[in-house]
């Protein structure tokens, strides 16, 4: 099994839960979460698939699967910081 089709894996996750938190949640917060993944995730994927020579594209996919898993689990923690709490009598 390659050890790309994990990183594969955990950036498709984050983008299906972008997709949820811009559909059901809101588009500013979504805006913000694209615009960090993004810019995390094309210059590692940059540097792991074309400057990996020597052992250096395990480096970049370890932060590749470190910066997503942290990431997705701030995505999975996002609906719940936006349940509103039913009021006090």
């Amino acid at each position: 099994m390659n050890d790309n089709i994990i990183l594969y894996a955990i950036s498709l996750i984050c983008i299906i839960l972008l997709l949820i938190e811009w559909i059901f949640i809101s588009h500013k917060k979504c805006s913000i979460n694209a615009i960090v993944f993004v810019g995390y995730s094309f210059p590692l994927y940059y540097l792991m698939i074309y400057k990996g020579a020597g052992g250096a594209a395990f480096t970049w996919w370890f932060y590749l699967v470190l910066f997503t898993s942290i990431h997705v689990i701030i995505l999975l923690i996002i609906p719940v910081g936006g349940i509103k709490k039913p009021p006090e009598n």
